[in-house]
């Protein structure tokens, strides 16, 4: 039997924080961000490209099209008699500026729908890839439970004095390297989905400027 000279209590302090460290990330993940079904994030993003079309079509429409009384006739007298007469000119214009109206805004049509989608092609990928990576991260977890498994052999066997101090703490450092690995890959998936839910325009605030400054603002400037 070996009996070592590093106290016990110390090891054992060491792995009661890594069981602590884990518990209370896996406890937060109640809390944390969530992949949501990839038919929630195209809705809101289709919504945010909705709004943009719409909005640039109404001011172009305004600011483009020519009103009625750009084409009016001109009226006069003939043999003393009320003459109506339309200058060809003026015909073929108001023809070519519904013409260019349309086409304007079937351009606008078009581009619009093929950024819409384009990102609608890197959200479904970028959903895909936070999928494998939580397949991976179940993959950690596996092992994770695994050397916690390991980890309670080996401390049976230290408390038996069985092996020795550098040997706990080199299982125990696989662990933790262990856990930390699964720890990392979380993250990394938290961050995944916040760059998704950005590109989606995900929950995106609906508070309109003209409203005014906030409550808290107002009160500030007292």
């Amino acid at each position: 039997m070996f009996t070592p000279r590093t106290p016990r209590p110390f090891f054992f302090l060491l792995l009661g924080v890594a069981t602590l460290t884990y518990n209370s990330t896996n406890a937060q993940k109640v809390t944390d961000l969530s992949l949501q079904p990839i038919q929630i994030y195209e809705n809101s993003l289709k919504n945010y490209y909705y709004q943009r079309w719409q909005a640039e079509r109404k001011e172009f429409q305004i600011t483009h099209q020519k009103g009625i009384w750009q084409y009016t006739p001109s009226i006069g007298l003939v043999f003393g008699l009320p003459s109506v007469n339309w200058n060809p000119y003026q015909l073929f214009q108001a023809k070519q500026d519904k013409r260019v109206l349309a086409a304007k805004l079937a351009s606008i049509d078009d581009r619009y729908q093929v950024e819409y989608n384009e990102t609608i092609m890197k959200l479904r990928a970028d959903h895909k890839k936070i999928q494998i990576e939580a397949a991976r991260y179940k993959m950690l977890e596996t092992e994770f439970f695994h050397q916690q498994e390991i980890q309670s052999i080996h401390t049976e066997a230290y408390m038996a004095k069985d092996i020795t101090p550098l040997q706990f703490k080199e299982k125990h450092t696989a662990q933790l390297n262990a856990q930390h690995a699964m720890q990392n890959k979380e993250i990394d998936m938290m961050l995944m989905i916040i760059e998704l839910e950005k590109l989606a325009r995900y929950e995106m605030p609906a508070q309109k400027l003209s409203d005014g400054p906030p409550p808290a603002h107002l009160e500030a400037l007292r």
